[in-house]
Parts: C-alpha cells; structure tokens; sequence
C-alpha cells in the first residue's frame, strides 16, 4: 500500500502539488469506502422462480 501511495505521488508531482493530489485521492476513497458500507446494509432480495413446467 504505501509502494502504490509513493509511485502516486512521485509520478504526480508535476500536475498539480502532491499534498492537494493525496488530500483528494484519500477524500474520494473515503467516499467510495462509506457509500460500499451504506449499500451493503441493505440485503439482496433474491426471486425465487417456480421450476419451469410444461
């Protein structure tokens, strides 16, 4: 994990300020983490169909 944090902020580092680029990427995982959290609260409703007759 930091291997992948260093290599982020190496390759980066011309684009814009390395600090702001980690700020936003640490942000938008945060958000990716709590929505993943929220959906997996609720449960899989699952249908079961009746076996196919003829």
């Amino acid at each position: 994990m930091c291997v992948v944090f260093l290599c982020i902020t190496v390759t980066h580092g011309k684009d814009e300020s390395p600090l702001s680029f980690d700020v936003a990427r640490i942000l938008d995982t945060t958000i990716g983490i709590v929505i993943a959290l929220i959906i997996n609260q609720f449960p899989i409703r699952m249908r079961i169909k009746p076996p196919y007759t003829e």
